[in-house]
């Protein structure tokens, strides 16, 4: 602009022309790389963009999977401290069945002299294991006392194989 302010009024153009072609020569410089390289480069950085991206899909994918577990877990004691919980509410309630039925046997005179404190211990382990005789077999077997149904005889084989 100088340049064309100073020649005002003269003929410019081609001196103009000269300044410009001077500088671009001046300025103009090759890319760095060629068109092949750039190439190249853009699929690498694409190539990484998407295993960054796998990455990060994998990690949260992990973090779900690991979140499920920790809820799973959860929910696995709490049920365990549940079932915990409820043994430990019949145990009382078994002594406490005990407890009361000591008295009144109290008072009732022994049959065998006297009953040991091992004997008494014995007689609780005893009582706190499980029946091996449902409820339900003992009532379905007196309530088909009365029908006269025959009875039948089932013979079974056990073979190994």
């Amino acid at each position: 602009t100088n340049l064309a302010t100073g020649r005002c009024g003269e003929v410019m153009i081609y001196e103009l022309a000269d300044h410009i072609q001077g500088f671009l020569s001046e300025h103009n410089k090759p890319p760095p790389r060629s068109f092949h390289e750039e190439m190249l480069k853009n699929q690498k950085r694409q190539q990484e963009k998407r295993a960054l991206e796998e990455q990060q899909r994998m990690d949260q994918q992990r973090k779900q999977e690991e979140e499920m577990e920790k809820e799973i877990m959860a929910v696995i004691q709490k049920r365990e401290e549940d079932k915990r919980e409820e043994k430990k509410r019949k145990e009382m309630a078994k002594l406490e069945r005990l407890e009361s039925a000591e008295p009144v046997s109290a008072g009732s005179p022994p049959s065998s002299g006297g009953v040991t404190p091992e004997l008494m211990e014995a007689k609780k382990a005893a009582g706190s294991r499980r029946r091996t005789t449902s409820n339900t077999r003992h009532r379905r077997d007196t309530v088909n006392e009365d029908s006269p149904r025959p009875q039948e005889l089932l013979h079974f084989t056990s073979s190994t194989f």
